[in-house]
């Protein structure tokens, strides 16, 4: 981040090969993803669906509701924020972290990636009555060449090349450390002239952000809240005990799920639609993005 906000022209050069960096990234953090473990959480989806939900719909909805009530200024940008999907990268923060479930992970990325073209632009039209438009093909080309090429991709070198799998898997790490780099080159690049430029305005934006970073770590962690809760609607006392999440890894993976966003697609939206603000806020969230790898790691290591 420090090398775009000095040499931007790096960060402008690397911009179009962003969603290179986060296939690659996603690729080197899925190596060691057994497929069945996904397909197991496809076969009993609950947590999926309100790991989903809550992403989506609630969390959104009631970001809008706090900060229209705090700092209206910036209650769509942090909307935008709050409804858009898991990112590409969050497989990354579980094996940083080193604890977390990744296939009930990559299931909630695959779900909110392929859901949020549709559920967002409704979100922004019936709060705000602006009109975007999220093309669904090219949605879906990203989700392609960003999720399941990477997957299948993972899949294919384990099988054929378990030596190469294991080195890959086993420096990991570093490989991810690079291409977090190479990420955040591209996204901060042309940002840099506002911390010189326009320092009250970056110091609004990294309060915002840490605030909803935080925010969103809230609601991951006690997403099993809603779980209950659905669970207190069936009459069943069986449905409701399997509601609740298993071990405490359920709740790190449904606080990386809520915090680690795809903003980097916000910041796409935003430069379409909306103004500097609701781009630059998206390009900040990098930070907490980040940074928050490094408490996660101390606190739950």
């Amino acid at each position: 981040m420090i090398c775009a906000i000095f040499f931007p022209s790096t960060g402008i050069v690397l911009e179009p090969y962003l969603l290179l960096w986060l296939g690659l990234l996603l690729f080197v953090n899925l190596i060691g993803l057994n497929p069945k473990d996904l397909l197991a959480n496809f076969s009993q989806p609950r947590n999926v669906i309100v790991m989903s939900l809550l992403k989506l719909f609630i969390l959104p909805l009631s970001v809008y509701a706090i900060t229209s009530l705090i700092y209206p200024k910036l209650t769509l940008s942090a909307t935008l924020l709050s409804g858009i999907s898991t990112a590409l990268g969050a497989p990354f923060a579980i094996n940083f972290i080193g604890r977390g479930s990744l296939a009930l992970l990559v299931g909630v990325i695959i779900v909110t990636s392929i859901a949020v073209p549709f559920t967002l632009p409704a979100i922004v039209y019936i709060l705000f009555g602006h009109q975007i438009t999220v093309p669904i093909f090219n949605m879906m080309s990203l989700l392609a060449a960003g999720i399941l090429i990477p997957l299948f991709v993972g899949w294919l070198v384990t099988r054929t090349a378990q030596t190469l799998a294991s080195s890959i898997n086993k420096n990991s790490l570093i490989f991810s450390l690079i291409l977090v780099a190479l990420v955040n080159l591209s996204v901060f690049g042309k940002f840099s002239s506002y911390f010189f430029m326009e320092p009250e305005f970056i110091i609004e934006l990294l309060v915002a952000v840490f605030l909803l970073f935080c925010l969103h770590c809230a609601a991951g962690y006690y997403y099993d809240t809603l779980l209950i809760m659905i669970g207190k609607k069936s009459n069943s006392r069986e449905k409701m005990c399997n509601n609740k999440p298993n071990t405490k890894i359920d709740r790190i993976t449904g606080l990386i799920a809520m915090t680690y966003i795809s903003n980097v697609f916000v910041v796409v939206i935003a430069k379409q639609f909306f103004e500097v603000p609701t781009e630059a806020l998206a390009a900040f969230y990098q930070i907490p993005y980040y940074a928050g790898l490094l408490i996660l790691r101390k606190f739950f290591s």
